[in-house]
């Protein structure tokens, strides 16, 4: 289950990031761009947020969740470890692909949107994956080894 957990994450931060690239077309918290560079374009950058984001989520152990979580600090906890994961992704590529065929204007508007549809899509696909997992156990599948030590007194 922690596999599906990870590739849940990474398709979700994709889509995020493409949901967050057609955002600014459409949502007035930002100025409307005048001309916006073809996605493909982004997709270095795509890349750099869902790694730099998967990473920041590991080392914040959220990959390593205690059977029971509750779904305020985990929602708490996505939100500091995306939050954190998209600034490091922006400042990384601006670093990384400063003169080179990847350079493209990230725009603060965009990271916006990137970051608030990476941290939803993130809790939803959390609450996925826990209602799956649920579903499992109480089918007989998915079940943890209990190792019970003491006696009966």
């Amino acid at each position: 289950m922690g596999a599906l957990l990870i590739v849940l994450d990474v398709a979700l931060l994709a889509l995020a990031f493409y949901t967050g690239y057609r955002a600014r077309e459409v949502l007035p918290f930002f100025p409307i761009p005048e001309a916006q560079p073809p996605f493909l374009a982004y997709v270095p950058t795509l890349l750099l947020h869902v790694a730099v984001v998967i990473f920041v989520l590991y080392i914040s152990r959220l990959y390593h969740l205690p059977r029971m979580t509750s779904r305020f600090d985990q929602a708490r906890a996505i939100v500091g470890a995306v939050g954190i994961g998209s600034l490091l992704a922006m400042g990384m590529q601006e670093l990384l692909f400063k003169r080179t065929i990847f350079e493209i204007d990230y725009p603060r508007g965009m990271f916006f949107y990137v970051a608030f549809f990476s941290v939803i899509f993130v809790s939803v696909g959390r609450e996925f994956h826990r209602t799956l997992q649920h579903y499992l156990r109480k089918r007989g599948l998915s079940r943890d080894n209990l190792l019970i030590i003491g006696t009966s007194r």
